[in-house]
C-alpha cells in the first residue's frame, strides 16, 4: 500500500510531499532515487533499506535520511510501514559536507510518539481537509525538523560517508551514479577538468583502489542487490549494471564471489 500526497507550498518553504507506505514480504522492490532529500520514519514492522554499499536494518522508531539522487530500495521482513517526507534541503540542520550520505538513528519513545503525531497531523491535514492550512502544515514540519536536528547531534548511530578530498569525492559521485555507463579514467578526468594521471594518483592514494576497480565494485554490488530483490533475468541484470555480455558478467561475478550469479540467487532461496 502506498499513499503519496503532494503539498503545494512555495519552494522556499522546503516541504514537497508526504507519503505513507506499507510493504510485505512479497513486495518486489525496485531500485530508485529521488531528486530531493527524503526522511523516513518507520512506524511499524521491520525491513531493510538496500543501498549501493550496504543494507540498513529498519525497525519501529528508526529515522532514515536519504540524500538526493542516492539509489536505494525498501525491503520488508515483517510488514513494514513508514512515513516519508520529501524536502528540498537540510542545510540548516546538517553539516555542510552532507553529500552521498545516509544518516540513520533510533528515537526514544517520547520522540517517536511526538514525531509520529506530527507526521499524522500533516498527512491528515492534506488528505482530509480540502482547503488545508499552510500554517498547520509548516508548524508541524518545523517541529519535525527540530526533533531530527536534535537527534542527529545527540543520538545518531552512524553517518555513512567518505572522508575524501573534493576531487576524489566528485570522482566517486560520478562513478556511483553512472557506473552502468562505459566510464573510463580518461572520461571521468575530462568531466573533472584534471589530467588522468593526477586523478589516478589521488584516487588510488585515498581509496586504495583504481577507478576501474571501484567502478567494478559498484557494478557487482548493484548486481547483488538486483539478484536479491528482483526477478530480473541474469542477462537483464548484466546489461542494467553495465556489463556488455552475460558471459563476461558471470565470469567477473564468479571471480569476485566464487559462485555464479545464478548460484548466488539460488542460495538466497535455501
Amino acid at each position: 500500500m502506498h499513499r503519496r500526497l503532494l503539498i503545494s507550498i512555495a519552494e522556499e518553504n522546503n516541504l514537497l510531499y508526504i507519503s505513507e507506505t506499507t510493504i510485505d514480504e512479497n513486495f518486489k522492490a525496485s531500485y530508485h532515487s529521488h531528486p530531493n532529500l527524503e526522511i523516513l520514519l518507520i512506524v511499524d514492522g521491520e525491513g531493510k533499506l538496500v543501498t549501493m554499499n550496504r543494507n540498513i536494518d529498519m525497525k519501529k522508531g528508526d529515522v532514515i535520511i536519504i540524500n538526493a539522487n542516492s539509489k536505494h530500495c525498501e525491503v520488508s521482513k515483517k510488514n513494514c510501514t513508514f512515513y516519508a517526507i520529501g524536502i528540498n534541503k537540510l542545510e540548516a540542520f546538517l553539516p555542510s559536507d552532507f553529500q552521498k550520505k545516509i544518516i540513520y538513528f533510533s528515537l526514544n519513545n517520547n520522540d517517536f510518539s511526538s514525531l509520529l503525531a506530527l507526521y499524522k497531523i500533516i498527512f491528515q491535514e492534506v488528505e482530509i481537509t480540502k482547503d488545508y492550512s499552510f500554517d498547520i502544515i509548516l508548524n508541524s514540519y518545523n517541529m519535525i525538523m527540530k526533533y531530527i536536528a536534535r537527534n542527529i547531534s545527540i543520538n545518531f548511530k552512524k553517518v555513512e560517508s567518505e572522508n575524501k578530498s573534493s576531487l576524489v569525492a566528485n570522482a566517486i559521485n560520478i562513478i556511483e551514479n553512472y557506473y552502468y555507463n562505459q566510464l573510463t579514467l580518461k572520461s571521468i578526468a575530462h568531466r573533472l577538468s584534471i589530467s588522468p594521471s593526477l586523478l589516478a594518483h589521488a584516487f588510488k592514494k585515498e581509496t586504495g583502489k583504481t577507478i576501474i576497480e571501484y567502478k567494478l565494485e559498484c557494478q557487482l554490488q548493484e548486481a547483488c542487490n538486483l539478484l536479491k530483490i528482483t526477478d530480473m533475468s541474469i542477462l537483464d541484470i548484466a546489461f542494467a549494471t553495465g556489463f556488455t555480455t552475460s558471459s563476461y558478467f558471470s565470469e567477473t561475478f564468479k571471480k569476485k564471489f566464487g559462485i555464479t550469479p545464478k548460484e548466488f540467487r539460488n542460495n538466497l532461496k535455501n
